[in-house]
């Protein structure tokens, strides 16, 4: 927790950080906080959430959005050429970052140097983060005495229910979200190729599950051993099934114990 007191300082007070603060405070005043707890989050662990949520926030207003109500579930619920609409943000957050502070993401990552490894975490790795983070969403219910799901809750029913989601777990993760996103929730990868012409030609191919190879400590002793983490694409699960289904995007954890 001291190191977070020491970055909140170096952003209030930091010239170099002048034009931020001036930024996320014109975001804050037009933020409408509906949970109470905002700030809080804000200056602790809940730092990448709630600077979505600015962004997301920003966007709306930016794209002439009304805001209304107060209900603190979800995240906003808005208006526009008479269609309303309920979004609630999430994000894929880093592991392993137990110590209380923030995560201080930064633009560029040394592991991108490494284009097939690069590849590869886009492929599997972040797709598989994108799933747990919008299962939970999906599994999650709101009021204890009345469980609810976010599309349940009165004043969303029957409307568009939206989950914004971004990638805050490694840095550089926000360069290449986007179509670790697509290649999830659609199931399908995309690759250049060129005819004899020199016409370009986009390939098309179903992708079947995602994979992802990772070290995992062993409680019983000091040492690591690799787990496979896997799940299926998004598309093709019907709507038929509850949206509550154990079966929908559910990450798989298979040990591999050497």
């Amino acid at each position: 927790m001291k190191a977070t007191k020491q970055i909140n300082a170096g952003l209030q007070t930091s010239p170099r950080n002048k034009s931020t603060r001036r930024l996320m405070n014109d975001a804050f005043s037009r933020f409408i906080e509906k949970d109470g707890n905002f700030i809080e989050q804000f200056q602790t662990t809940g730092f990448n959430t709630r600077t979505f949520e600015l962004y997301v926030s920003e966007l709306l207003h930016a794209e002439g959005f009304t805001f209304e109500g107060r209900e603190p579930h979800p995240d906003f619920c808005v208006t526009k050429n008479g269609v309303k609409l309920s979004i609630e943000c999430t994000t894929a957050n880093p592991t392993g970052n137990g110590n209380g502070g923030i995560f201080v993401y930064e633009g560029t990552n040394d592991k991108d140097s490494d284009a097939e490894g690069l590849r590869a975490r886009q492929e599997n790795e972040v797709p598989i983060k994108i799933a747990g983070a919008l299962r939970n969403k999906m599994l999650h219910r709101v009021n204890k005495t009345d469980p609810k799901a976010y599309w349940e809750l009165p004043h969303v029913a029957g409307n568009p229910f939206v989950l914004a989601i971004q990638t805050f777990h490694e840095h550089g993760a926000l360069g290449f979200s986007n179509a670790a996103v697509v290649r999830y929730l659609y199931g399908i990868e995309h690759t250049p190729s060129w005819d004899e012409a020199g016409n370009l030609v986009i390939n098309s191919e179903e992708v079947l599950e995602h994979t992802h190879m990772k070290a995992v400590s062993s409680q019983q002793a000091s040492s690591t051993y690799p787990t496979r983490r896997t799940c299926r694409p998004f598309s093709g699960r019907t709507p038929a099934r509850s949206p509550n289904s154990r079966g929908w995007l559910l990450p798989v954890r298979t040990p591999m114990r050497k």
